[in-house]
This record gives C-alpha cells, sequence and structure tokens, in this order.
C-alpha cells in the first residue's frame, strides 16, 4: 500500500538528495519540509520544500524510476499544497533546467505558469522560473 507521511528520520531522506541531485546544503534547516512516499516501508519519492512567511520554494521531487509515470509526483505536489494552505500559504515557486522538457511538462501539468528566465542559472543552461499560486 503507497503512503505519503512527513519524513521524520532525515538520514534517508538526505541521502537520497545527495545521491540524486548532489546536494551538500544543509538539510537542518528549520523551514524545510519534506513528504516521503512509501510503498509499505520503502521510500520511493520525496517533496522538499521551504517555506517562510506568505512563499513556498519547491526545492527538490524525486520519485524511484520504477514508480513513475504511477501519479506519485501528483500526490506529493498535492500533499504539499495541502500542508502550505493549512499555513496560509498560497504562493509556490520553483526553478527548473530549460532542458528538463519531462519535469516542464509535469509542473505546467499541476498549474504551475513560468515566470521569467533567469539565465546561465545551470552553467550553461537557462533557469525557467515557475509559480504556482494556490486558491485560498
Amino acid at each position: 500500500m503507497i503512503t505519503i507521511k512527513k519524513v521524520k528520520q532525515q538520514d534517508e531522506w538526505k541521502q537520497i538528495l545527495k545521491r540524486e541531485f548532489h546536494v551538500q546544503d544543509s538539510l537542518e534547516d528549520p523551514f524545510r519540509t519534506c513528504f516521503g512516499c512509501y510503498d509499505d516501508e520503502n521510500m520511493i519519492g520525496l517533496i522538499d520544500y521551504s517555506s517562510l512567511y506568505d512563499h513556498a520554494d519547491l526545492n527538490y521531487i524525486w520519485i524511484d524510476p520504477s514508480y513513475r509515470r504511477h501519479k506519485m509526483g501528483t500526490r506529493l505536489v498535492a500533499k504539499m499544497n495541502q500542508d502550505l494552505n493549512k499555513h496560509g500559504i498560497f504562493r509556490v515557486t520553483l526553478e527548473v533546467n530549460e532542458t528538463n522538457r519531462e519535469a516542464l511538462s509535469f509542473y505546467e501539468y499541476l498549474g504551475f505558469r513560468k515566470e521569467a528566465v533567469r539565465k546561465n542559472y545551470y552553467r550553461e543552461n537557462n533557469g525557467i522560473l515557475m509559480v504556482l499560486e494556490l486558491g485560498e
């Protein structure tokens, strides 16, 4: 059975972010939240975001390749949105590499819109700033 719950054991979360995204920054930030998607006790996906005041930044979303295209990412984003709404946060931003067509399509499907281009944000590639306005 697939479940989504707040990640409390940061070791697993840190290992995935370091392996998949080469994250070296501090994950001990009190404004950071992570929800994991589990098949039994195995983490098969996660969403990591930071929130402050009335705004949130979607930092990372990861789904195990064997579980992609099964709405796990959609479920994780819905869980994030629910959590943010509960805390009075109605705006989410993210940056995505302009060459990552799959991610761009996924975010547009979820209702994110392109807001700006950040020149050379990813060394040789531009970053696309995307925004999602959540309903109150």
